[in-house]
């Protein structure tokens, strides 16, 4: 069948020649994909995100509530991925991050891997590079992880050159159960119907665009007839897919209908039939599709005025209506939809005294109605009872849903479009008096911001899951792979997942990291330089607090030295947000500390990466990413040397890559997502206490901000506070959905307030309003305290000077920050004489818990030693007599 494409530039519609010279100008797309709806899917590729020129994100969700998309361009993260289908896209489709990496975390059935094919090589660059590999070798290499190919002939995109058909059974074949859909070159509709036989689609843009190729047409290419007159038998059902009667369509009256989006039928005595052209009772199109055997076709409809039969029943399986039986539900039972018309047509016409006509002028009732059924419904013990107050509840809730203007079909797409969502949230119970929940407001959606939680739920929120068995299974096979073989198998993973190309240098050393600082803009280079030193002077107060010891001790001296680790790597995530920062967070204190070799590890290092790189010190930076960085550091692979401390957040298969190994190498915290604890005062600004949660909110969906509160004013002034600035923020799409999982909590006195403070353990805590410095000394479970309206947290992850790489998921417990102590060792030491005076007892009790643990030599090297001592003591008596 045809997929319509709809490709994005600058928030039009274009179609380019050979994926470079503009030919179509097409406008807004958006009556594109109403349009383009009506043959089911639609392909909407974000041309200016595959390029790196920005994106067309905003415009595409609107598109989204248009049409049913598969949503493809710039798609380069699992996380990317997921946004895109928690936002409705039915599938994406992924070029160069289509990698066992990615893939294993997107479930397969909503993937789509595009391959763009010259002459059967896969092609990659904007169809620059050939990458030696192809089409059906890829398709190997994907199998079981995604549900579908985009091949694209590049040879012939954008040309109307047609398709080379010869070539597709074998790439349907090497799929197997996954659907092929072909692209570049479709002219004619007689291909899509060649491609429908062999089981592939076909995606067609320029020969749409161009007036060559009809919709309506291409969407007929390829059903079949046995019919002498050639037509189709046509099932009209309504959108909550009621069958409303059978039909005939032609290749005319299908052209017809989909140029008009309308039902317009074949009649077998009058020929083209426009559905209630006399009586009024029109269709609008919303949907075409074919059956498995192409011989029969579905529309569906939104059905106006009385009804899709000719006697006025709503559908042609009911009886005709009279005066009589109107109000009478019909035999094939009585339908959501048909409460819905009758309920319109009372509101709209109301009986004097009746409840509609009541609730319809009383929103009061209504509301109090709706409460009451819904306590009802949950309190029923029987079937029976559960039944009758269901029905009493969607009564009201329909009442209010028509009152308000919206439908039951606005109803359904919103469910679909829930159903479409990958990541779940976890639904919360009631929370507990300590630490008792913040009442949300009564006209509170879902998915409303902070929502109401107890203690126990942000002490969960906190807690991040076990690590994904399937990250750890990848993270596996690639350590293993790199610590075997070597900087080969270290390049291999490292382009295979997009960090490098062919022939780009794995490793940056100080005279490239150079070149890049003085090439970066002044500014940023002086803001890079400023941040460090900020950082370096803290990490200095740092080093000069901890000191060599050397003290008394029973028989002798004893203490500890300080010893900084020999090599350290230090790693800073890509990703959505590349952060510097972290670059420099972790590698300066590495140098203060003393560390004699410091290497750094980003994916896809920016120019501030760099930059930042040289200005900490780094001796070097592994221009990689994820588990195959990890293992660089820990193996010794790919220019640098073997690093006894690595330290840094990043992915899940980093964090997987740390944790598989602990023991062989020294590690920091295992990172979770940010989290962010406010206590807030009833005097404390909403507007800074919103701002300091938005700050963290934005890091990361999974983000977990929490606001604790003496009150409930101060909650819903904190609310509005973030929706306001919500309104105008860049990343609100990721902060809100961080703080609709996020919550807020009510404290009943400041040391209740501590307690949940020292339960959730958080990461970041900030202390807002008065009663700041009075709690303060009160908690000691957090990562970093932030303290009073004038410090705003995102001064700690910008260098003020502690770092920002702190514990999380409640490590604060038992766990500190990332700071010059993480790279120095504390060796201890022991130096007894037999001249001091407890020498003698030391080694007899030494001797006596030796025996007492059934450890007989440990016991005989003590007394060794107290023999001798006593022999001298004895000796120095007998000369002194």
């Amino acid at each position: 069948m045809i997929i319509p494409s709809i490709d994005l530039m600058g928030g039009r519609a274009v179609q380019l020649r050979q994926g470079a010279t503009l030919e179509i100008d097409a406008g807004d797309p958006r009556p594109l994909a109403e349009r383009f709806a009506v043959a089911g899917e639609v392909a909407v590729i974000d041309l200016d995100a595959a390029l790196g020129h920005g994106n067309n994100a905003d415009l595409i969700r609107e598109l989204l509530r248009l049409a049913p998309c598969r949503v493809g361009g710039g798609i380069r993260s699992r996380d990317a991925a997921l946004d895109w289908l928690d936002a409705g896209a039915r599938r994406v489709i992924l070029g160069t991050a289509a990698n066992p990496d990615v893939l294993s975390g997107l479930p397969s059935e909503r993937v789509i891997a595009a391959l763009d094919a010259r002459d059967g090589e896969v092609v990659v660059e904007g169809w620059r590079r050939g990458t030696g590999r192809d089409v059906i070798g890829r398709m190997e290499e994907l199998e079981g992880l995604v549900d579908g190919y985009l091949v694209t002939f590049v040879e012939v995109e954008g040309t109307l050159g047609g398709l080379p058909l010869d070539r597709v059974s074998a790439l349907v074949k090497a799929a197997g159960s996954a659907r092929v859909t072909v692209a570049g070159g479709v002219r004619e509709v007689s291909e899509i119907a060649a491609l429908d036989r062999m089981g592939a689609d076909a995606q067609v843009g320029m020969a749409i665009y161009s007036g060559r190729m009809d919709l309506g047409d291409a969407i007929s290419a390829p059903l079949k007839s046995d019919r002498a007159d050639g037509l189709w038998a046509t099932l009209v059902e309504d959108t909550a897919g009621r069958a409303l009667g059978l039909a005939w369509s032609s290749a005319e009256s299908l052209r017809t209908a989909v140029r008009e989006r309308r039902g317009v039928y074949q009649s077998r005595s009058r020929g083209l039939w426009r559905k209630g052209e006399t009586s009024g009772a029109t269709q609008e199109l919303v949907r075409v599709a074919a059956d498995c055997d192409r011989d029969t076709l579905r529309f569906t409809v939104r059905q106006r005025g009385t009804g899709f039969c000719h006697t006025g029943a709503a559908t042609c399986f009911d009886a005709a209506p009279s005066r009589v039986s109107a109000g009478l539900p019909s035999l094939s039972g009585m339908g959501l939809s048909d409460l819905e018309t009758r309920l319109r047509e009372r509101l709209a016409d109301p009986e004097p005294g009746s409840l509609t006509a009541r609730l319809a002028g009383d929103a009061e009732l209504l509301g109090g109605k709706l409460v009451e059924e819904a306590g009802e419904l949950a309190e029923a013990g029987s079937k029976a009872d559960a039944v009758a107050e269901f029905a009493d509840l969607y009564y009201f809730a329909l009442t209010r849903l028509v009152k308000a203007g919206g439908s039951l079909d606005d109803v359904r797409l919103e469910l679909e479009r829930r159903a479409l969502k990958v990541r779940r949230r976890v639904p919360r119970p009631p929370g507990r008096p300590t630490g008792q929940a913040a009442a949300a407001p009564a006209a509170a959606a879902a998915g409303a911001i902070l929502p109401p939680i107890g203690v126990d739920e942000a002490v969960r929120a906190v807690r991040s899951p076990a690590l994904d068995p399937a990250a750890l299974e990848v993270a596996r096979t690639i350590l293993d792979d790199v610590e075997r073989r070597g900087e080969p198998a270290l390049r291999e993973h490292a382009e295979r997942l997009g960090d490098l190309e062919p022939g780009d240098d794995l490793l940056l050393d100080r005279s490239a990291l150079g070149r890049a600082t003085e090439a970066l803009h002044a500014d940023d280079r002086e803001l890079l330089r400023r941040v460090a030193d900020r950082i370096r002077t803290f990490a200095e107060a740092q080093r000069a607090s901890a000191k060599d010891l050397d003290t008394r001790v029973a028989g002798g001296r004893g203490g500890h030295r300080l010893v900084p680790v020999e090599t350290a790597g230090c790693y800073a995530p890509g990703g959505r947000f590349p952060l510097p920062s972290s670059v420099l967070m972790t590698a300066i204190p590495a140098r203060i500390a003393g560390v004699g070799t410091v290497w750094a590890a980003s994916p896809r290092p920016s120019a501030a990466a760099r930059a930042a790189a040289f200005i900490a010190g780094a001796d070097g930076l592994l221009a990689i990413g994820g588990a195959q960085a990890i293992g660089a550091l820990a193996f010794g692979v790919g220019g640098v040397s073997r690093c006894e401390k690595i330290v840094g957040p990043g992915n899940r298969f980093v964090t997987a890559a740390k944790r598989l190994l602990y023991g062989r190498v020294g590690l920091d915290t295992i990172a979770g997502p940010s989290e962010l604890l406010v206590v807030a005062s009833p005097d404390a600004a909403p507007s800074r206490v919103a701002a300091d949660l938005l700050a963290q909110a934005e890091h990361d969906p999974d983000a977990v901000p929490l606001l604790c509160a003496f009150d409930r004013a101060t909650v819903e002034a904190v609310r509005e506070a973030a929706e306001r600035q919500l309104a105008a923020l860049p990343t609100a799409p990721i902060a809100r959905q961080a703080l609709a999982a996020g919550g807020a909590l009510l404290a009943a006195s400041p040391d209740e307030a501590a307690a949940i403070c020292d339960a959730v353990a958080p990461e970041h805590l900030h202390l807002h309003g008065e009663l700041a410095e009075s709690l303060a000394p009160r908690v000691d479970r957090y990562g970093s305290l932030f303290l009073g309206p004038a410090t705003p947290e995102a001064a700690g992850d910008y260098g003020a000077g502690p770092n920002h790489t702190l514990p999380t998921s409640g490590a604060a417990a038992f766990d500190s920050g990332l700071s010059v102590f993480s790279f120095l060792r504390r060796p201890t030491w022991l130096s007894l004489s037999s001249e001091d005076d407890a020498y003698e007892d030391l080694l007899r009790d030494t001797a006596a818990l030796a025996r007492l643990e059934g450890l007989e030599a440990h016991a005989r090297s003590a007394e060794l030693r107290l023999t001798a001592a006593a022999r001298e003591d004895r000796g120095r008596k007998v000369r002194a007599s």
